[in-house]
């Protein structure tokens, strides 16, 4: 990968790491669950539960994002962790946070096992 390429993924890694902290501080947490089953109680948990899991996933994309732009401090940023060949860069401006070149990530060793979905 040449220094213009890993300049690009350092910044677009970066940045989208920043907006999602960003967007975590600026958003609240609809209010606290309250225990009356009413039909307007029942929507609010709803609400709330659907933006812990949102959360939940920010966190998860968040490090994500982190390890990525270790591995890219580290040399390793770019290189499939199941066979060590290079992960294409479309695949990478695709899904930055790529770890596994498309032949791995779609091998069965990757795929769930018959009768998990």
């Amino acid at each position: 990968m040449t220094d213009e390429q890993l300049s690009f993924f350092r910044t677009l890694l970066t940045e989208r790491a920043r907006a999602l902290v960003e967007e975590a501080e600026t958003v609240p947490l609809p209010g606290s669950v309250i225990d009356e089953a009413d039909v307007l109680d029942e929507a609010e948990n709803t609400q709330t539960e659907f933006a812990l899991r949102l959360r939940d996933r920010e966190k998860a994309l968040l490090t994500k994002l982190r390890e990525a732009i270790e591995r890219l401090e580290d040399g390793d940023y770019g290189l499939c962790a199941a066979c060590g060949g290079d992960i294409v860069v479309k695949r990478l401006v695709t899904r930055p946070t790529a770890v596994h070149c498309i032949d791995c990530r779609s091998s069965e060793t990757f795929l769930p096992r018959q009768g998990t979905w």
